[in-house]
C-alpha cells in the first residue's frame, strides 16, 4: 500500500521517529496549504504536531469519528448520518459534510468469490471487529441473541484473540451470560493475503456490529462478501458509522433503534432462511451500485471541500 500511494504522490515524507518540531519545520518548508489528519487518537497519532499549527488549514478525517478537541484543528470531514446537524455544536472543528457517506470503498482488484453455504442448519453469527469494540453491553446483547437462537454459533475474528489472556476473557464474558465456549469460534485476523481474510465471511450468515463504537471497514467488507450486518443506532458519532453505511447502501431496515429491535432484526433474518439466502446473493451487487463504490464522485466531492476550505482561509487573510 505504501508503494502504491508513493507512486501516486508528487512528494513523500516519512516522519516516523521525527520530532514534532522537525516535522513542523518540514511542513512549512514544503509549503503545505492543507494538512489532513487520518489517525485521530489511534496509536502513533501526531495530534501534538497539529497543535503547533504548521499549515494554514488543518482538517481531521476518516481515522477517528469524533472531535479532536484541538483549537488548531479547523475542520472535521464527515457525513450527515455520523454527525447530524444538531450534534455540530459538540465539535471544536467546523463540521463539513461529504454528500453521501464519509468514505468510499474499492476492492482494489481483489477477486474473492461469494460461496453460498450449502448447509445453514446451524446459523453462524460473526464479527471481525477489534476486541476492544466489544463492550460489556455488546457481549450481553449478543449473548441474548444466542440464547434466543439456540442453534447458532458465534465466530469472532480479530488479532487480539491471539493473546491467551484475551481469549480466556472472551470465553468468560460470554459464559457469564450463559453462553458456553463450544458455541464460540475464536480466531485471529492474520492471513497471508487480504483475500484470505475476506473469504472467511463465507462462513458467516449474519454479521453483528458492536456498540457504542461501530465497525466501519468491517461493515463494508461484510456487505461486499454478501453478509448482512445488523447495527444499533447510537447517540455519538462513533456509534453511527454503520448506520451511515447501511442507509446509503439502501439497507436501513438493518439499523435498530434499541436493543430489543436489534435482537428482533437478527432473529427475523435467522428464522427466514430463504429470505436470508436471497438477501446474501444480492448484497454485493447492491453495494457496488451504491455511492460507497463511486470512488470518482467521492474524490471530486472531497477535492471540492478542500477547495472551499482554502477559499475560506484566503478570504479571511489579506
Amino acid at each position: 500500500m505504501t508503494a502504491r500511494l508513493r507512486s501516486l504522490a508528487h512528494g513523500w515524507r516519512t516522519i516516523v521517529g521525527t520530532s514534532d518540531a522537525d516535522v513542523e519545520a518540514m511542513i512549512r518548508r514544503d509549503g503545505i496549504d492543507i494538512l489532513v489528519d487520518l489517525a485521530g487518537y489511534a496509536a502513533g497519532q501526531r495530534l501534538p504536531l497539529f497543535a503547533l499549527k504548521p499549515a494554514p488549514v488543518q482538517a481531521t478525517w476518516l481515522g477517528y469519528l469524533d472531535t479532536s478537541g484541538l483549537a488548531a484543528m479547523d475542520y472535521f470531514l464527515t457525513d450527515r448520518f455520523v454527525v447530524p446537524t444538531e450534534d455540530m455544536a459538540s465539535f471544536s472543528e467546523t463540521v463539513e459534510y461529504l454528500p453521501d457517506v464519509h468514505f468510499c470503498f474499492s476492492p482494489a482488484g481483489l477477486d474473492v468469490p461469494i460461496v453460498a453455504r450449502s448447509d445453514m442448519t446451524r446459523l453462524t453469527l460473526g464479527s471481525f471487529n477489534t476486541w476492544t469494540k466489544v463492550s460489556d453491553g455488546t457481549t450481553a446483547l449478543w449473548s441474548r441473541i444466542m440464547r434466543e437462537i439456540p442453534d447458532c454459533q458465534l465466530l469472532l475474528k480479530t488479532t487480539q484473540l491471539d493473546n491467551p489472556a484475551t481469549r480466556s476473557q472472551a470465553i468468560e464474558r460470554f459464559a457469564a451470560h450463559g453462553i458456553s465456549a463450544d458455541r464460540l469460534i475464536l480466531e485471529t485476523t492474520f492471513s497471508p493475503a487480504r483475500s484470505d481474510s475476506l473469504a472467511v465471511y463465507n462462513r458467516i450468515d449474519i454479521a453483528l456490529d458492536p456498540f457504542p463504537y461501530n465497525g466501519c471497514t468491517t461493515t463494508v467488507e461484510a456487505l461486499w462478501m454478501g453478509v448482512p450486518v445488523v447495527t444499533l443506532r447510537g447517540k455519538r458519532s462513533v456509534a453511527r458509522a454503520a448506520e451511515a453505511i447501511l442507509t446509503v447502501a439502501g439497507l436501513p431496515n438493518l439499523v435498530a433503534d434499541d436493543g430489543d429491535a436489534y435482537v428482533k432484526t437478527v432473529k427475523a433474518l435467522a428464522e427466514d432462511r430463504i429470505y436470508l439466502r436471497e438477501l446474501k446473493s444480492g448484497l454485493r451487487a447492491t453495494l457496488e451500485k451504491s455511492p460507497i463504490f463511486d470512488c470518482a464522485k467521492f474524490a471530486q466531492a472531497l477535492e471540492g471541500l478542500y477547495r472551499n476550505m482554502w477559499r475560506n482561509w484566503c478570504s479571511s487573510h489579506s
